[in-house]
């Protein structure tokens, strides 16, 4: 600050007592729990949205600088135990990445998918998903059950054409993948912020819409709100600065918004590369030890709901549990929660690291709403009746399953279980194949 004052340092200024640098952030020390604060401004609000770090590092660097913060934000996202719960691993599908043609200009080309069967709140059941291809820029529209094409239309008019202009192309979200991964982004922000009875969905879409659309894009470099207006909006934890820095000039509206789109092209054409050049990369498999906390995914089938819910809306992953050894190959035991009634031995792709805060204890620490469960019993294979391979929800994946007769349970009970699930039971799995093969199985 001193040398600040004097004016022997070019990186650093005052200004009315702050202490400014490049950009016109402000630095901020590291006394006190502002820079805790925000880090949770910046990623656990809900105009933040819990993104990833590079967003969250976006969203903070706009107005504030402190040594290191980029590893204070890469460490802090890590460990959001929220984070972790809802975010599923991305799998990666086969086939190369065949990208679709850059648009030139905002709003020349969109694309547009239905998100369906949520929970009716009013007359609401389903969201319109509508992308700007070229500054991301997106709109979420609560809809009906049965939207008609004519409904459809109206909407658009309203959201779209009356705002932005007709667009010279419209594509299904067949088409352009991008759409479906703003799906998936929605379902996670709407995870991270629903409440018990996941009855607020419609009141989050506004404030969601805020959130994508302030964020900077990877793919742009520049939020979508910058790309289409040519300014990037006050966001909640920008101080209103009285000054403008060192050498204020006078700034020419429309060759910045040029250079704007010009800059958001360039990005978009080398992220389209990037898609392609990183798409097929295969993936390590993960590998536990004794003592390693994890979090679990549990299928639907595994813990019942009081009352309905919407299976998108719930978090993917409970936990932190520990391991407390490998079984087989494939397979942990972990050290399960009082509540979870499952048998204790979890395979690898039902399995995550847990990343903890160990500086700040209560980073792990997360309030939410609690849903009530009625979970299932746990469970002992008696024996194994038949087998069956059926295709998944991808038209290349198949799904191994064999029919598992419970001890002590009636033959009602008796379910289909993925082969995964049943390493412990391999001896099981073993005398039913002999079985079939001296001709003596039981059904």
């Amino acid at each position: 600050m001193n040398l600040a004052k004097a004016g022997k340092t070019r990186q650093f200024w005052v200004e009315e007592d702050l202490l400014v640098t490049k950009g016109n952030r402000l630095y901020v020390p590291r006394a006190g729990d502002l820079r805790k604060k925000l880090l949770y401004e910046c990623h656990d609000t809900l105009w933040a949205g819990h993104p990833g770090w590079q967003r969250t590092y976006a969203l903070l660097k706009k107005g504030y600088f402190w040594l290191n913060m980029r590893d204070d934000v890469m460490q802090y996202t890590k460990t959001c135990l929220i984070c972790q719960q809802d975010k599923v691993e991305k799998v990666k599908v086969a086939g190369l990445l065949d990208p679709l043609p850059v648009p030139t200009r905002p709003w020349e080309s969109v694309s547009m998918d239905f998100i369906t069967h949520l929970l009716k709140v009013g007359d609401f059941e389903a969201i319109l998903v509508i992308i700007d291809r070229f500054s991301k820029y997106a709109t979420f529209i609560p809809a009906t059950k049965q939207c008609s094409v004519e409904t459809t239309a109206q909407l658009f008019f309203k959201h779209v054409v009356k705002l932005w202009g007709v667009p010279t192309s419209i594509l299904p979200s067949q088409t352009d993948g991008q759409t479906e991964r703003f799906n998936c982004m929605l379902e996670e922000y709407l995870r991270h912020f629903v409440n018990a009875r996941q009855k607020n969905w419609v009141q989050l879409l506004d404030v969601a819409q805020f959130c994508f659309n302030a964020q900077t894009s990877s793919s742009t470099g520049r939020s979508p709100f910058e790309i289409v207006s040519g300014r990037q909006p006050v966001l909640p934890h920008l101080v209103d600065h009285p000054f403008a820095g060192k050498n204020p000039q006078a700034l020419n509206f429309t060759k910045e918004w040029r250079q704007t789109n010009d800059i958001a092209r360039a990005y978009l054409e080398n992220a389209s590369k990037r898609m392609k050049k990183w798409a097929d990369k295969k993936r390590q498999p993960l590998v536990f030890r004794a003592g390693d906390q994890v979090l679990i995914k549990l299928r639907p089938e595994q813990v019942r709901f009081r009352g309905r819910k919407d299976q998108r809306l719930v978090k993917k992953y409970e936990g932190p549990v520990e391991v407390l050894k490998k079984v087989g190959n494939t397979s942990y035991r972990v050290a399960l929660l009082t509540w979870m009634k499952i048998y204790p031995v979890i395979h690898v792709s039902n399995l995550k690291p847990y990343h903890q805060d160990t500086e700040d204890l209560q980073q792990n620490i997360v309030t939410r709403p609690i849903i009530d469960l009625s979970q299932k019993e746990d469970k002992d294979v008696e024996e194994i009746l038949a087998e069956q391979v059926r295709r998944g929800r991808r038209p290349a994946r198949r799904i191994h399953e064999y029919l598992v007769k419970w001890k002590n349970l009636p033959v009602e009970e008796t379910s289909w279980e993925r082969v995964e699930d049943l390493e412990a039971w391999k001896q099981k799995i073993e005398d039913f194949k002999l079985r079939q093969l001296t001709g003596t199985s039981t059904i």
